[in-house]
Protein backbone atom coordinates (compact mmCIF):
# COMPACT_ATOMS: atom_id res chain seq x y z
CA UNK A 1 0.00 0.00 0.00
CA UNK A 2 1.05 3.70 -0.51
CA UNK A 3 0.95 6.62 2.06
CA UNK A 4 0.47 10.28 1.80
CA UNK A 5 1.81 12.68 4.31
CA UNK A 6 0.49 11.57 7.55
CA UNK A 7 0.12 8.00 6.26
CA UNK A 8 -3.35 7.29 4.73
CA UNK A 9 -2.81 4.33 2.36
CA UNK A 10 -3.36 5.23 -0.76
CA UNK A 11 -0.92 3.96 -3.92
CA UNK A 12 2.46 2.69 -2.70
CA UNK A 13 4.40 5.90 -2.21
CA UNK A 14 4.34 9.14 1.15
CA UNK A 15 4.06 12.42 0.19
CA UNK A 16 7.33 14.94 1.85
CA UNK A 17 5.91 18.12 0.34
CA UNK A 18 3.91 19.86 -2.18
CA UNK A 19 6.46 21.44 -4.48
CA UNK A 20 6.29 24.70 -5.51
CA UNK A 21 7.07 27.00 -8.88
CA UNK A 22 6.43 30.58 -9.13
CA UNK A 23 3.61 30.78 -6.78
CA UNK A 24 1.82 27.31 -7.90
CA UNK A 25 2.05 24.34 -6.66
CA UNK A 26 3.21 22.08 -9.77
CA UNK A 27 3.78 18.70 -8.11
CA UNK A 28 5.27 16.61 -5.65
CA UNK A 29 7.89 15.29 -3.56
CA UNK A 30 7.14 10.96 -2.93
CA UNK A 31 9.28 8.46 -1.43
CA UNK A 32 8.36 4.59 -2.74
CA UNK A 33 8.18 2.80 0.71
CA UNK A 34 9.22 -0.65 -1.00
CA UNK A 35 12.84 0.53 -2.54
CA UNK A 36 13.42 3.83 -0.12
CA UNK A 37 13.95 5.48 -3.45
CA UNK A 38 12.92 9.52 -3.18
CA UNK A 39 11.73 11.14 -6.40
CA UNK A 40 9.60 14.55 -7.73
CA UNK A 41 6.18 13.89 -9.76
CA UNK A 42 5.15 16.99 -11.74
CA UNK A 43 1.71 18.39 -12.82
CA UNK A 44 -0.03 21.07 -14.61
CA UNK A 45 -3.00 20.46 -11.86
CA UNK A 46 -2.52 19.11 -8.35
CA UNK A 47 -5.57 17.51 -6.30
CA UNK A 48 -5.66 17.58 -2.62
CA UNK A 49 -8.25 14.26 -2.02
CA UNK A 50 -6.51 12.68 1.11
CA UNK A 51 -9.50 13.00 3.55
CA UNK A 52 -8.87 13.74 7.19
CA UNK A 53 -5.32 14.81 5.97
CA UNK A 54 -6.45 17.15 3.65
CA UNK A 55 -5.68 20.18 6.43
CA UNK A 56 -1.94 18.81 6.58
CA UNK A 57 -1.51 18.82 2.74
CA UNK A 58 -2.81 22.37 2.68
CA UNK A 59 -0.46 23.74 5.04
CA UNK A 60 2.29 22.31 3.08
CA UNK A 61 0.88 24.35 0.30
CA UNK A 62 0.22 27.56 2.61
CA UNK A 63 1.27 27.86 6.46
CA UNK A 64 -1.59 29.91 7.37
CA UNK A 65 -3.97 27.84 5.99
CA UNK A 66 -7.06 27.65 8.71
CA UNK A 67 -8.14 24.10 9.52
CA UNK A 68 -11.65 23.11 8.32
CA UNK A 69 -11.52 19.43 8.84
CA UNK A 70 -13.05 17.68 12.49
CA UNK A 71 -12.53 14.28 12.72
CA UNK A 72 -15.31 11.43 13.56
CA UNK A 73 -14.71 7.86 13.70
CA UNK A 74 -17.43 5.40 12.79
CA UNK A 75 -16.99 1.69 13.94
CA UNK A 76 -18.44 -1.34 12.26
CA UNK A 77 -18.75 -4.93 13.29
CA UNK A 78 -18.79 -8.23 12.07
CA UNK A 79 -21.03 -11.07 13.14
CA UNK A 80 -22.22 -14.27 11.18
CA UNK A 81 -25.36 -14.46 9.63
CA UNK A 82 -27.19 -16.47 11.88
CA UNK A 83 -27.59 -13.34 13.94
CA UNK A 84 -29.39 -11.77 10.86
CA UNK A 85 -30.44 -14.92 8.20
CA UNK A 86 -32.80 -12.22 6.49
CA UNK A 87 -31.43 -10.61 2.81
CA UNK A 88 -32.69 -7.22 4.04
CA UNK A 89 -31.04 -4.80 5.84
CA UNK A 90 -32.16 -3.30 8.86
CA UNK A 91 -32.08 0.21 9.87
CA UNK A 92 -32.92 2.46 13.64
CA UNK A 93 -33.22 5.91 11.71
CA UNK A 94 -32.91 7.05 15.79
CA UNK A 95 -31.49 5.65 18.76
CA UNK A 96 -31.93 7.44 22.38
CA UNK A 97 -29.17 9.51 21.92
CA UNK A 98 -29.77 10.15 18.13
CA UNK A 99 -27.73 8.27 15.87
CA UNK A 100 -28.44 5.93 12.86
CA UNK A 101 -27.59 2.35 13.44
CA UNK A 102 -27.77 -0.33 10.94
CA UNK A 103 -27.55 -4.15 9.93
CA UNK A 104 -26.55 -4.80 6.59
CA UNK A 105 -26.11 -8.91 5.57
CA UNK A 106 -22.43 -8.81 3.53
CA UNK A 107 -21.51 -11.97 1.83
CA UNK A 108 -21.59 -15.00 4.88
CA UNK A 109 -21.71 -11.73 7.65
CA UNK A 110 -23.79 -9.12 8.66
CA UNK A 111 -21.74 -5.47 9.47
CA UNK A 112 -23.03 -3.78 12.21
CA UNK A 113 -22.76 0.31 12.21
CA UNK A 114 -21.91 2.44 13.21
CA UNK A 115 -20.83 4.97 16.33
CA UNK A 116 -20.02 9.04 15.76
CA UNK A 117 -17.34 9.55 17.97
CA UNK A 118 -15.41 12.48 18.01
CA UNK A 119 -11.83 11.90 18.10
CA UNK A 120 -8.41 14.47 17.93
CA UNK A 121 -6.10 11.90 16.51
CA UNK A 122 -5.73 11.46 12.68
CA UNK A 123 -4.44 7.65 12.07
CA UNK A 124 -4.66 5.77 8.95
CA UNK A 125 -5.47 2.41 11.04
CA UNK A 126 -7.61 3.71 13.80
CA UNK A 127 -8.91 1.05 16.81
CA UNK A 128 -12.30 0.73 18.17
CA UNK A 129 -13.02 2.12 21.61
CA UNK A 130 -14.27 -0.25 23.71
CA UNK A 131 -17.45 2.05 24.37
CA UNK A 132 -18.26 1.28 20.76
CA UNK A 133 -18.33 -2.21 20.71
CA UNK A 134 -20.37 -2.21 23.99
CA UNK A 135 -22.70 0.41 22.59
CA UNK A 136 -22.85 -1.53 19.52
CA UNK A 137 -23.52 -4.99 21.09
CA UNK A 138 -26.14 -3.53 23.16
CA UNK A 139 -28.52 -2.21 20.77
CA UNK A 140 -27.78 -5.18 18.29
CA UNK A 141 -29.57 -7.09 20.99
CA UNK A 142 -32.64 -5.36 20.69
CA UNK A 143 -33.40 -5.78 17.10
CA UNK A 144 -30.99 -9.08 15.67
CA UNK A 145 -32.47 -12.93 16.26
CA UNK A 146 -29.84 -13.13 19.04
CA UNK A 147 -27.63 -11.17 21.18
CA UNK A 148 -24.23 -10.78 20.01
CA UNK A 149 -21.41 -10.83 22.51
CA UNK A 150 -18.19 -10.25 22.05
CA UNK A 151 -16.63 -13.67 21.35
CA UNK A 152 -19.27 -13.15 18.50
CA UNK A 153 -17.38 -10.56 16.70
CA UNK A 154 -15.64 -12.57 13.46
CA UNK A 155 -14.11 -8.24 12.91
CA UNK A 156 -14.09 -5.14 14.39
CA UNK A 157 -12.77 -2.28 12.37
CA UNK A 158 -12.83 1.75 12.27
CA UNK A 159 -12.84 4.79 9.81
CA UNK A 160 -12.11 8.21 10.01
CA UNK A 161 -14.84 10.80 8.90
CA UNK A 162 -13.73 14.25 7.56
CA UNK A 163 -16.55 16.59 8.41
CA UNK A 164 -16.56 19.89 7.68
CA UNK A 165 -16.38 22.41 10.80
CA UNK A 166 -16.16 26.13 9.52
CA UNK A 167 -18.26 27.02 13.67
CA UNK A 168 -17.07 30.44 15.15
CA UNK A 169 -14.62 30.82 11.94
CA UNK A 170 -14.08 31.69 8.66
CA UNK A 171 -13.83 28.91 6.21
CA UNK A 172 -11.22 27.88 4.05
CA UNK A 173 -11.98 30.45 1.07
CA UNK A 174 -11.98 33.74 3.56
CA UNK A 175 -15.95 33.36 3.88
CA UNK A 176 -17.89 33.92 7.64
CA UNK A 177 -19.77 30.75 8.21
CA UNK A 178 -21.48 31.16 11.40
CA UNK A 179 -21.56 33.13 14.42
CA UNK A 180 -21.99 30.26 16.84
CA UNK A 181 -19.02 30.36 19.13
CA UNK A 182 -19.54 27.00 20.23
CA UNK A 183 -17.89 24.28 17.98
CA UNK A 184 -20.17 21.78 16.86
CA UNK A 185 -20.87 18.45 17.87
CA UNK A 186 -19.44 15.72 15.07
CA UNK A 187 -22.96 14.39 14.72
CA UNK A 188 -24.90 17.81 13.55
CA UNK A 189 -21.81 18.54 10.99
CA UNK A 190 -22.74 18.19 7.71
CA UNK A 191 -21.74 14.99 5.69
CA UNK A 192 -21.32 17.52 2.24
CA UNK A 193 -18.30 17.84 0.69
CA UNK A 194 -16.72 21.19 0.00
CA UNK A 195 -14.19 21.82 -3.03
CA UNK A 196 -12.26 25.01 -3.71
CA UNK A 197 -9.13 26.25 -5.07
CA UNK A 198 -6.64 27.83 -3.31
CA UNK A 199 -4.39 30.77 -4.75
CA UNK A 200 -1.53 28.45 -5.68
CA UNK A 201 -3.61 26.39 -7.86
CA UNK A 202 -3.75 23.63 -5.16
CA UNK A 203 -7.50 22.09 -5.83
CA UNK A 204 -8.84 19.83 -2.29
CA UNK A 205 -11.94 18.13 -2.60
CA UNK A 206 -12.94 17.16 1.25
CA UNK A 207 -15.67 16.54 3.39
CA UNK A 208 -18.61 14.07 2.09
CA UNK A 209 -19.46 10.21 2.51
CA UNK A 210 -19.59 7.08 0.21
CA UNK A 211 -22.35 7.62 -1.05
CA UNK A 212 -21.64 10.83 -3.05
CA UNK A 213 -18.18 9.73 -4.06
CA UNK A 214 -19.10 9.50 -7.94
CA UNK A 215 -20.58 13.14 -7.76
CA UNK A 216 -17.78 14.41 -5.92
CA UNK A 217 -15.27 12.75 -8.37
CA UNK A 218 -17.21 14.64 -10.91
CA UNK A 219 -16.97 18.43 -9.79
CA UNK A 220 -13.44 17.51 -8.94
CA UNK A 221 -12.42 16.87 -12.53
CA UNK A 222 -14.76 19.44 -14.03
CA UNK A 223 -12.77 22.03 -12.25
CA UNK A 224 -9.65 20.68 -13.28
CA UNK A 225 -10.68 20.92 -16.21
CA UNK A 226 -11.41 24.60 -15.74
CA UNK A 227 -7.43 24.92 -14.62
CA UNK A 228 -6.35 23.14 -17.58
CA UNK A 229 -8.44 25.20 -19.95
CA UNK A 230 -10.41 22.27 -21.09
CA UNK A 231 -13.63 23.45 -20.84
CA UNK A 232 -16.09 27.11 -20.32
CA UNK A 233 -17.05 28.00 -16.56
CA UNK A 234 -20.23 26.30 -16.44
CA UNK A 235 -19.93 23.93 -19.56
CA UNK A 236 -18.78 20.56 -19.88
CA UNK A 237 -17.33 19.60 -22.77
CA UNK A 238 -16.12 15.77 -21.53
CA UNK A 239 -18.45 13.10 -20.83
CA UNK A 240 -17.74 10.25 -18.04
CA UNK A 241 -16.14 7.44 -19.92
CA UNK A 242 -17.07 5.16 -16.74
CA UNK A 243 -20.63 6.55 -15.09
CA UNK A 244 -21.74 3.08 -17.38
CA UNK A 245 -18.64 1.07 -17.64
CA UNK A 246 -18.58 -2.67 -15.98
CA UNK A 247 -15.79 -3.45 -13.58
CA UNK A 248 -13.51 -5.88 -14.96
CA UNK A 249 -14.61 -9.51 -14.48
CA UNK A 250 -18.33 -8.47 -13.22
CA UNK A 251 -19.82 -11.81 -14.66
CA UNK A 252 -22.49 -14.33 -13.23
CA UNK A 253 -23.33 -17.94 -14.55
CA UNK A 254 -25.03 -17.83 -17.27
CA UNK A 255 -23.74 -14.29 -18.69
CA UNK A 256 -22.63 -10.63 -18.59
CA UNK A 257 -24.64 -8.49 -15.80
CA UNK A 258 -26.11 -5.17 -17.49
CA UNK A 259 -26.67 -1.73 -16.24
CA UNK A 260 -29.24 -1.90 -13.22
CA UNK A 261 -28.24 -5.83 -12.33
CA UNK A 262 -27.64 -7.02 -8.95
CA UNK A 263 -25.58 -9.97 -7.83
CA UNK A 264 -26.30 -11.72 -5.11
CA UNK A 265 -23.26 -11.73 -2.16
CA UNK A 266 -22.82 -15.12 -2.47
CA UNK A 267 -22.41 -15.27 -5.85
CA UNK A 268 -20.09 -11.97 -6.07
CA UNK A 269 -17.66 -13.78 -3.87
CA UNK A 270 -16.86 -17.20 -5.46
CA UNK A 271 -13.76 -16.77 -6.93
CA UNK A 272 -14.64 -17.18 -10.81
CA UNK A 273 -16.98 -14.63 -10.78
CA UNK A 274 -14.35 -12.24 -9.39
CA UNK A 275 -12.17 -12.44 -12.63
CA UNK A 276 -11.88 -13.16 -16.35
CA UNK A 277 -12.95 -16.73 -16.85
CA UNK A 278 -10.31 -17.58 -19.34
CA UNK A 279 -7.72 -16.09 -16.27
CA UNK A 280 -9.21 -18.02 -13.71
CA UNK A 281 -9.11 -20.90 -16.00
CA UNK A 282 -5.21 -20.49 -16.71
CA UNK A 283 -4.46 -19.89 -12.84
CA UNK A 284 -5.44 -23.71 -12.11
CA UNK A 285 -6.33 -24.07 -8.13
CA UNK A 286 -9.96 -22.99 -6.93
CA UNK A 287 -9.90 -24.72 -3.72
CA UNK A 288 -10.33 -22.39 -0.65
CA UNK A 289 -7.69 -22.59 1.26
CA UNK A 290 -9.44 -21.94 4.69
CA UNK A 291 -13.21 -22.95 5.29
CA UNK A 292 -14.26 -19.56 6.80
CA UNK A 293 -13.18 -17.09 4.23
CA UNK A 294 -13.01 -17.23 0.54
CA UNK A 295 -9.79 -17.39 -0.52
CA UNK A 296 -8.22 -19.92 -3.53
CA UNK A 297 -4.72 -20.06 -4.80
CA UNK A 298 -5.83 -19.21 -7.83
CA UNK A 299 -7.33 -15.32 -6.60
CA UNK A 300 -3.75 -14.88 -5.27
CA UNK A 301 -2.01 -15.37 -8.67
CA UNK A 302 -4.75 -13.55 -10.19
CA UNK A 303 -4.29 -10.35 -7.61
CA UNK A 304 -1.09 -10.83 -8.19
CA UNK A 305 -0.30 -10.69 -11.77
CA UNK A 306 -3.58 -8.35 -12.44
CA UNK A 307 -4.44 -6.33 -9.39
CA UNK A 308 -0.49 -5.33 -8.52
CA UNK A 309 -0.79 -6.60 -4.85
CA UNK A 310 2.46 -6.57 -3.48
CA UNK A 311 1.89 -7.69 0.08
CA UNK A 312 -0.18 -10.09 2.54
CA UNK A 313 -2.61 -7.31 3.42
CA UNK A 314 -2.95 -6.10 -0.14
CA UNK A 315 -4.17 -9.83 -0.66
CA UNK A 316 -5.96 -10.06 2.87
CA UNK A 317 -7.48 -6.96 3.16
CA UNK A 318 -7.79 -5.22 -0.04
CA UNK A 319 -7.95 -7.79 -3.10
CA UNK A 320 -10.04 -9.70 -0.58
CA UNK A 321 -12.01 -8.57 2.32
CA UNK A 322 -11.18 -11.80 4.12
CA UNK A 323 -9.56 -9.36 7.44
CA UNK A 324 -12.85 -8.01 7.32
CA UNK A 325 -14.94 -11.12 6.98
CA UNK A 326 -13.01 -12.81 9.78
CA UNK A 327 -9.84 -11.51 11.51
CA UNK A 328 -8.88 -14.95 13.27
CA UNK A 329 -9.14 -16.99 10.28
CA UNK A 330 -7.39 -14.25 8.04
CA UNK A 331 -4.62 -14.45 10.18
CA UNK A 332 -4.63 -18.54 10.03
CA UNK A 333 -3.96 -17.92 6.71
CA UNK A 334 -1.27 -15.41 6.26
CA UNK A 335 1.74 -17.89 5.97
CA UNK A 336 -0.07 -19.72 3.46
CA UNK A 337 -0.45 -16.43 1.61
CA UNK A 338 3.15 -15.25 1.97
CA UNK A 339 4.26 -18.32 0.80
CA UNK A 340 1.76 -17.60 -2.72
CA UNK A 341 3.44 -14.18 -2.51
CA UNK A 342 7.21 -14.76 -2.47
CA UNK A 343 6.89 -17.18 -5.83
CA UNK A 344 5.11 -14.83 -7.39
CA UNK A 345 7.07 -12.53 -6.56
CA UNK A 346 10.10 -13.82 -6.62
CA UNK A 347 10.65 -13.24 -3.10
CA UNK A 348 13.02 -15.03 -0.43
CA UNK A 349 12.02 -17.10 2.92
CA UNK A 350 12.71 -13.83 4.59
CA UNK A 351 10.28 -11.85 3.26
CA UNK A 352 7.43 -14.22 3.47
CA UNK A 353 8.07 -14.38 7.12
CA UNK A 354 8.22 -10.56 7.39
CA UNK A 355 5.12 -10.63 5.67
CA UNK A 356 3.23 -12.66 7.86
CA UNK A 357 4.77 -11.48 10.77
CA UNK A 358 3.41 -8.19 9.70
CA UNK A 359 -0.02 -9.03 8.93
CA UNK A 360 -0.31 -10.62 12.07
CA UNK A 361 0.81 -7.90 13.99
CA UNK A 362 -2.27 -5.86 11.82
CA UNK A 363 -5.03 -8.60 12.62
CA UNK A 364 -4.73 -7.81 16.07
CA UNK A 365 -6.57 -4.64 15.59
CA UNK A 366 -9.28 -6.61 14.19
CA UNK A 367 -10.10 -8.86 16.56
CA UNK A 368 -11.39 -8.63 20.18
Amino acid sequence: GAMHVSGNQVSGNRVSSNRVSENQVSGMFVKDLESGEQFRVRGRVVINATGIFADEVREMDNEMAKPMIRTSQGVHLVLDRSFHPGENAIMIPKTADGRVLFAVPWHDKVILGTTDTPVDHKDSDPMALPEEIDYLLSYAAKYLKKAPTREDVRSVYAGLRPLIDVTGRNDARGKSATTSRKPAKTSSLSRDHTLFVDPSGLITITGGKWTTWRHMGEETIDLAENALGRKSEGKKTSISSTKHLFLDGMMVPGGTMRPGDTMRPREAIRPREAMRPSDAMELGDDIPIHPGIPITPNMIKFAVRFEMARTVEDLLARRTRCLFLDAKAAAEVAETVSSYLAEELGRDDEWAKNQTESFLSLSEKYRL
